[in-house]
């Protein structure tokens, strides 16, 4: 894997965050997941950009979504045997700031996930406690203006995004295999311009395909036949992930104009193109569902 993305995070165990980094597909341990309800230890992890091992992706004042991961004891995501619920404790200075009991998901993906939603009053180091586990998660809420990441309430972006008839230079224009999504017939900017809801996806499937980017965006795939209201687009996060280099790949414009050091990410806007939900590292179809719910 190339190191654009980071592969350990919150409690030092790998985790789904990094695993659409770009480069190759390899079934890494925290890939595969653990698929047999062992009785060892259960360690609470981060799905999500930590402010440790990553710069932090999170600010105070807004809700912000953290997708939360049980591991094993040896570093691998739980994938079955684990709780359908975890109940969750946010520290700040050793005093309780919020508590939380979180569902676990999972629908049409390979890892489980538990995704919190939390406003920090303020921004600084937070921890997250669970019961059964013997460490708990540390993590940092940034300031808005250190974090370009475009939030909910927020306008889109415009981005002149590669399509099936204009490349602009990406190659490929999209990596699902074997064959591209349908979702590179419209630019963003063009989208935006007619007045009709938006879903964006910004995802490398064909770096991921066992873990994140591949599964989130064949939900997609899936759905889309009964989403005619909405104008779909994905945008790829290489411009030319195959071609060799010393360095990781150069990103497209649409990584640039979002902010985004991570992948994959969702946004859903309404009409005038203002983003109602924002889906980020991973989700699932009913996590999905919910966010297009909330534009007619």
């Amino acid at each position: 894997m190339l190191t654009r993305r980071v592969f350990l995070a919150g409690a030092g165990s790998a985790v789904l965050v990094a695993a659409c980094g770009g480069g190759d597909d390899t079934d890494t341990g925290a890939q595969r997941g653990t698929d047999s309800a062992s009785s060892g230890a259960r360690v609470l992890g981060a799905g999500f950009a930590d402010g440790f091992a990553a710069p932090s992706v999170l600010i105070a004042g807004i809700a912000q979504r953290l997708p939360l991961v049980v591991f094993d004891e040896n570093g691998t995501p739980v994938r079955s045997g684990g709780p359908e619920s975890i109940d969750v404790s946010i520290y700040r200075n050793d005093a309780v700031v919020a508590t939380a009991t979180v569902n676990r998901h999972a629908s049409g993906i390979p890892t489980p996930y538990y995704p919190l939603t939390f406003t920090a009053p303020e921004a600084g180091e937070y921890e997250a406690r669970a019961a059964f586990s013997a460490r708990s998660l540390k993590f940092k809420v940034a300031t808005r203006d250190t974090v370009k990441l475009v939030q909910i309430g927020d306008a889109l972006r415009p981005v002149v995004t590669p399509t099936t008839a204009d490349a602009r230079g990406v190659n490929p224009v999209c990596t699902r295999s074997p064959k591209p999504c349908p979702f590179h017939e419209v630019t963003l900017t063009d989208a935006i311009a007619r007045k009709k809801p938006i879903v964006l996806a910004v995802s490398t499937p064909g770096f991921c395909q066992t873990a994140i980017c591949g599964p989130v965006l064949e939900l997609l795939v899936d759905l889309a036949p009964t989403l005619g209201r909405f104008q779909i687009v994905h945008a790829e996060v290489y411009v030319e992930p195959n071609k060799k280099s010393s360095g990781a790949p150069k990103t497209t414009d649409t990584i640039t104009t979002y902010g985004l050091d991570y992948e994959p990410s969702l946004y859903v806007a309404d009409a005038d193109a203002i983003v109602r939900s924002r889906l980020d590292f991973s989700w699932d179809s009913a996590e999905l569902k919910s966010a297009l719910a909330l534009v007619s």
